[in-house]
C-alpha cells in the first residue's frame, strides 16, 4: 500500500533539511578525504531516498527511511 501524501511530504521535508545540513558539512574546510567520502555517500543515499518517496514509496518503505534519519541517530 502506498504511503499517504502527508507521510511522504513530511518525510520529504525531513530529508531536505538533512540534505541542507549535510551540504553545510561538506563545505567545511579541512575535512579529511575519509570524511568527504562518507558525507558524499550519505548525500547520495538521501537523494536516492527522496527519489524513492517521489515515485510512490509504500508505507513500509517510508517507515524504513524515517528510521534511518530519525533525529538522535
Amino acid at each position: 500500500m502506498s504511503a499517504s501524501d502527508d507521510e511522504r511530504e513530511r518525510l520529504t521535508i525531513l530529508l531536505h533539511k538533512r540534505l541542507d545540513q549535510l551540504i553545510d558539512q561538506e563545505q567545511q574546510a579541512g575535512l579529511s578525504e575519509q570524511d568527504r567520502e562518507r558525507l558524499a555517500a550519505i548525500h547520495q543515499q538521501i537523494r536516492t531516498d527522496l527519489a524513492t518517496i517521489r515515485y510512490g514509496a509504500t508505507e513500509r518503505t517510508v517507515r524504513e527511511i524515517e528510521r534511518r534519519y530519525r533525529p538522535g541517530r
